[in-house]
Formats: C-alpha cells, structure tokens, sequence
C-alpha cells in the first residue's frame, strides 16, 4: 500500500518524502479567481497560507526532487464547477503546464476535464476524484473504459463495502486515509452556492451559533468526518486498497509530515507481520497526542457496518 501526501510547497513535498510519503499531490494557483482554483480548494487558507505551489517554476522543482526520490506526483484538476470560456482557458493552460512540468497523473472530477487531459497528454494516467461518488461496481467499471487508471472511492463506505468493490484489479484504488470530506460534499456546494467573493473557509467544520429558548451555543452542526484510519490499516491492506491518501495542503509541514511518518510506520509494521494493536499501543505511547485528538472523539474512519448503521427512518 503506498501514501499519497500533498505538497503546497517545495518544502512541504521535501519534508512529505523524507516522512515516507509514495506519492504527492500539488494544485496551481488560479490568479483570474479570488477563492477558488481548479485543484478543488481555494488559492489560500483563511489564515493566508497557501493550498496551492506558488507557480509554475515551483512546481518543476517539486516534480524533479520527486523523481530524483522515485515518486509520483499527481496534479489535482477536481473541481467540477466550472462553465465558462475563460475557466476553460485557464484549464488547457494548467494541463499544459503541469505535463510540461513532467506530472504522472491528473486528478479529475469531471469527463470532459478528463477528455482535455488525454487529448494534450494521451498517455497520461488519470485518477477519478471523490467527486466522481464512487459507490458501486458499475461506476468502477464505466470509469474504467473511459480511460480512467485509478478511482478514489467514495469516502464513507464501510470495510465490508471496500472489500466488495476493491476485488477487481483492473483499476487502482484509492481511499482517503487521514482527513477528507466530512459530509457528502457539503464544503465544495456550500463554497460553489456562496460566490467567489465569500470566504467560507471550511463550512463543514465550522462551529455553528445555535440559539433556543433555553440558550445559545456553538455546536459542529454539519461535521460528521472522521479522520483516523490507523485501527483500519490491516483490514484495508487485505481489501487490496493500492494507495491512502493524507489531506492537508493548507496545514502545517511538520504537522502533516508526523502523520505520514505515522502512516509510513503503521503500513511498514504490518508488512513485517505485527499486530494492529500492538502497532497501535506503540504509535499511542509514542505520539501521545494522538489518542487526545482522534481517538478520544471518535474519528475512526471505515467501521463495520454493524459499529455504524445506516439510519432507516
């Protein structure tokens, strides 16, 4: 099973690598839009950090010091919402520069998105967003003929439903590892129905101002993630997941290389025949705020459906 990471930044993808990261994924600055970019996050957090590279020329140093490593680096084109003849303009521009750059793959989340792609770059591999709701065999396969190498499946399936869906290996797949969407795309049609100029942030995992008539309080109204796969790891390994993926361009390097290192640590135990919990015992001990973060609020990802039934009303 291999880690993808992402890279805002030459030194985010240096620290990313040398943490055990397999993969990378990176997104270019979109300069026509104030909040929004192709890459299906804005050009910058609500504190000014950057989700994207800086350029062009950043992402040329990115790609070499990956190849040097022996990695892939993915270029993220997930954003769907796009309808315009300039949107398309700025779109063949970014393909152009990414294949020039020397990317092995796009990200997409939308079919003609995908046909751009392999019309500039026939040969290149394409990765189908979470965007794309994969849930079911069907859609694996429809993917598939239409050219795609690698599908992210939808992120609140449970391990009974990986392991159907991942049994075919004519496709790779991918599942989100460590954070990800909290609900079923709430942020991406929230920000896409609030307008370009409206800074949202992350409304999915917002506090919200709550009043009754006994009082007011701040409650995570639509957060309904889960974050941590680690308890997971052994059971999606022999579902033949190919890659997880870590979220977090806009957070802090150290921050997300200790969870790649985390990963890294968890995928290498097992491979060498350790025990999941005893793995975890061990992470516990060592990184003690872990358990604090995630494990005490309940932000295990990919249960049985048994632990996390479907509510039927």
């Amino acid at each position: 099973m291999l880690i993808k990471a992402p890279a805002n930044s030459f030194e985010m993808a240096k620290a990313v690598i040398e943490a055990g990261a397999d993969e990378l994924y990176v997104g270019l600055p979109s300069t026509q839009m104030e909040n929004i970019t192709l890459s299906g996050r804005g050009n910058k957090t609500l504190n000014g950090k950057n989700f994207q590279v800086n350029d062009e020329a950043e992402l040329k140093e990115i790609v070499k010091i990956a190849k040097e490593k022996n990695k892939r680096v993915d270029f993220t084109l997930n954003n769907p919402f796009f309808v315009s003849e300039q949107a398309e303009e700025l779109l063949v521009k970014q393909i152009e520069q990414a294949v020039d750059a020397g990317v092995d793959a796009f990200i997409v989340a939308d079919l003609y998105v995908a046909h751009l792609v392999k019309k500039i770059a026939p040969d290149i591999k394409l990765c189908a967003s979470s965007f794309f709701d994969v849930y079911n065999r069907a859609n694996i396969d429809f993917l598939r003929d239409e050219g795609f190498d690698r599908v992210v499946l939808a992120y609140d399936l449970h391990k009974e439903e990986l392991n159907s869906l991942c049994q075919n290996k004519e496709i790779e797949y991918e599942v989100f590892g460590h954070f990800g969407c909290s609900l079923k795309l709430g942020p991406c049609m929230l920000l896409h129905g609030s307008g370009e100029n409206l800074k949202l942030g992350l409304p999915c995992r917002n506090m919200y101002c709550v009043e009754t008539k006994k009082g007011g309080s701040e409650e995570p109204l639509i957060d309904s993630a889960k974050d941590c796969s680690i308890c997971s790891m052994d059971y999606l390994i022999k579902c033949n997941v190919d890659v997880i993926k870590i979220i977090g361009r806009g957070k802090n390097i150290s921050f997300i290389a200790s969870l790649v290192y985390v990963y890294r640590r968890v995928i290498d135990e097992l491979k060498a025949g350790k025990e999941i919990h005893e793995i975890r015992k061990e992470i516990l001990e060592s990184v003690p705020w872990w358990k604090e973060v995630f494990c005490n609020c309940n932000r295990c990802k990919y249960k049985s459906a048994d632990e996390n039934k479907y509510l039927i009303v």
